[in-house]
């Protein structure tokens, strides 16, 4: 049997091997807050669906305009963004069952468009550039109103599941409050508590709201 040498040129130095990284592959992309970062959550749930939690409202008419709500609080959007604060969203999703278009007002004008999304789809952005008060005011010099709005452009009334996670951060200032005023989402009575209160029986209806505590989230993988 003849055997033929003969020589070839190497071109590049062959497959990579990662087996030592490989845990590299393991690990998922987190949420942690940086030093003087807090979270805030905005959301809207139009249902039909009874729920105590704070954002579940009645569906939405065609043609109206609703707003976003603190999701610690109850309190209807805009935001008061404190003085020595910036407030940007980071990441938002939307799922509706009529075309929505949702935009941004600051100090009461417009400021941000961030998505229209038709019936039956779903939105989801997650920012590399967050879209807030620091790109206008980046020392916080002032107070500002932030606002989420969503536009029901459909025929039908509006069911819908949207969140805006958000980073409220100090920048050169003193800590948040250790309180905070809720609004009971039956009576609308607003009642003083303790930051971190995520359930509360309404002095005055007698019924339970249920908010988010975040005082001590800090997040990470």
């Amino acid at each position: 049997m003849k055997v033929t040498v003969f020589t070839v040129t190497q071109e590049g130095v062959g497959k990579p091997d990662y087996t030592r990284e490989i845990s590299s592959g393991e690990t998922r992309p987190g949420l942690k807050l940086k030093y003087l970062q807090n979270l805030k959550f905005f959301a809207l749930m139009p249902s039909h669906e009874a729920s105590s939690i704070v954002w579940r409202v009645d569906p939405v008419a065609p043609g109206a305009t609703v707003h976003m709500i603190d999701g610690e609080t109850g309190l209807s959007m805009p935001f008061t963004v404190p003085v020595g604060y910036t407030l940007d969203i980071f990441d938002f999703t939307v799922k509706p069952t009529e075309d929505v278009y949702a935009y941004i007002h600051l100090d009461g004008e417009r400021f941000v468009d961030l998505c229209i999304v038709k019936a039956g789809y779903s939105h989801f952005q997650a920012e590399m550039v967050e879209k807030g008060t620091s790109f206008i005011d980046p020392t916080g010099a002032s107070s500002h109103q932030f606002d989420i709005l969503i536009d029901n452009l459909g025929a039908g009334n509006l069911e819908m599941g949207a969140c805006f996670f958000c980073f409220l951060t100090a920048v050169g200032t003193t800590p948040l409050p250790t309180t905070k005023e809720v609004k009971c989402k039956y009576c609308g009575n607003l009642t003083i508590v303790p930051y971190n209160t995520s359930r509360v029986i309404c002095p005055k209806c007698g019924k339970l709201t249920t908010y988010l505590d975040l005082s001590k989230y800090r997040g990470g993988p």
